[in-house]
């Protein structure tokens, strides 16, 4: 396996532990293969820290070459602490559920059953679906395979696809399983999880509820103001960070922190290490985020995608539906998209200007999730953490903003498998 980084590092074989599979080519693993490259490395490196984001394409700040892209917190985290920034990372199938399921079981999609094998979509998206979810069947995970063999586990946020294995559950074997049905709880065992919408305020009700954790958006689909309808695909929030359900995942990712420095845990001279797993929701859409970082942009000055159009003698029917329905199904969106008004077609890209609207909303809930990274980081400073723990930064795929004339995920191309992969360790040089 050949990773492109600034340090490129060959390996000839490696073995996860948790599955016993040898692996040499699933670039997809790639972030526990570095991880376990760091640890060997620096035997003092022994805390892991995971920070996984949705939708976020590897094309932002000095990092990835993009510097449009306003993320100065994960350039000076990473890029400029002698971290590694993987510039060749590809996830199996661009899409959150089979991807998650894959990076967190060590296993394929067509093992795993995740995503392949059709069907009712939640019920696709199951990590433990091969199993019918029985306990003495199902896959050991990653963290569960780190809370059995010492760490102190904790995670908050979207790391396990919320609410994916719903329909796989009968209530003979269903309790074991929380985070609206989606997560493996054997994994955590230090404390209760942090699920979106129950940080800050008690449970707000099934709308609420449902949103905040599929979404991270406050308010979001489904919501009254919406009218009970999917709503817009993006929107300039009078709130602040701390009102946000991703702002608020950092602030639980503080705290846990905190609580590891409090309780022992982590520190040099204690011997139970700690894996604690933040999965932030920006920048999925709806792209709703405070409007501070709107105003980082002017939408005038932002860039159209390279290249707006389908591949020469690309065939109509391999083109991306799945991903432009996706866009399409936000109200904002229904006239640019409209293929009957001849505005939007195969061969015909949505207006520049609604181009540059819609690529401006993502670029502000990116800058939005850099600095709830950002705080995230500088608490690991804080509590003494930096020398000891080894973080990855990794997206569960890329994003298609107009190039190909493909938006979101769900394609074979580049943008939309590609994926941010980013890692540091003491001592890296």
């Amino acid at each position: 396996l050949v990773l492109s980084s600034k340090s490129t590092r060959r390996v000839a074989s490696l073995v996860f532990p948790w599955t016993r599979t040898p692996v040499a080519s699933m670039v997809s693993r790639c972030a526990w293969m570095l991880t376990a490259m760091a640890v060997a490395a620096d035997a003092a490196a022994n805390n892991f820290l995971l920070i996984a984001v949705d939708d976020l394409r590897p094309l932002f700040g000095r990092s990835y070459g993009m510097e449009e892209v306003l993320t100065p917190n994960v350039d000076r985290h990473f890029l400029d602490r002698n971290g590694s920034v993987m510039q060749s990372s590809y996830v199996q199938i661009a899409v959150c559920g089979p991807s998650r399921a894959s990076i967190l079981t060590g296993r394929r999609p067509d093992s795993t059953h995740v995503g392949v094998q059709g069907g009712d979509m939640v019920n696709e998206w199951c990590w433990c679906q091969r199993s019918g979810c029985k306990k003495d069947e199902m896959f050991i995970t990653l963290p569960t395979y780190l809370a059995e063999h010492g760490y102190a586990t904790a995670g908050t946020g979207k790391i396990f696809h919320p609410d994916a294995c719903t329909r796989m559950h009968a209530p003979d074997y269903g309790s074991y399983v929380s985070h609206k049905v989606g997560d493996d709880d054997r994994a955590w065992n230090y404390g209760s999880y942090g699920v979106e919408g129950e940080l800050v305020k008690p449970y707000a009700g099934p709308v609420e509820q449902n949103s905040e954790e599929q979404f991270g958006s406050y308010p979001g689909p489904l919501f009254p103001i919406f009218n009970f309808t999917t709503g817009l695909s993006w929107m300039k929030s009078d709130l602040p960070d701390d009102a946000q359900p991703d702002g608020q995942l950092a602030n639980d990712a503080i705290e846990r922190l905190a609580n590891f420095s409090e309780g022992g845990i982590g520190g040099s001279e204690d011997n139970r290490p700690f894996f604690l797993a933040v999965g932030f929701h920006k920048p999925h859409l709806p792209h709703i985020v405070p409007r501070k970082y709107f105003d980082l942009y002017e939408t005038d000055n932002v860039s159209l995608p390279p290249n707006p159009n389908v591949p020469v003698d690309f065939l109509e029917e391999n083109w991306h539906a799945n991903g432009n329905v996706e866009i399409m199904s936000y109200k904002n969106n229904d006239a640019a998209f409209n293929r009957s008004s001849g505005l939007f077609g195969f061969h015909k890209p949505v207006s520049d200007d609604k181009a540059r609207e819609l690529r401006h909303a993502y670029f502000a809930a990116t800058s939005f999730i850099d600095v709830q990274i950002g705080k995230v980081m500088d608490a690991l400073d804080e509590y003494g953490f930096a020398n000891n723990t080894v973080v990855a930064l990794w997206s569960d795929h890329g994003w298609h903003l107009g190039d190909t004339n493909s938006w979101c995920k769900m394609t074979n191309f580049e943008t939309g498998t590609r994926n941010t992969l980013m890692w540091r360790v003491s001592g890296q040089t």
